[in-house]
């Protein structure tokens, strides 16, 4: 996704047409207590002990940092 992100964003360039791309962290949501039960141990150690985030914050980072790219 990342690779095909910045091709895309260097076709769009030209055209005014911004790319962004988030990864963004575990977020508070009913999908992932859903998911929470199934999850592989490799994925659960790679969140660690990290608290997921609300879906405002998380939604709100992403704004700001795609407004931030652009200054």
């Amino acid at each position: 996704m990342s690779g095909y992100s910045e091709v895309l964003r260097a076709e769009m360039k030209p055209h005014g047409i911004r790319v962004s791309v988030a990864f963004p962290p575990d977020t508070d949501t009913p999908q992932l207590a859903y998911e929470e039960p199934f999850k592989p141990v490799e994925t659960k150690a790679i969140a660690g002990n990290a608290k997921a985030l609300s879906a405002e914050k998380v939604a709100h980072s992403i704004l700001q940092q795609a407004e931030k790219a652009t200054t």
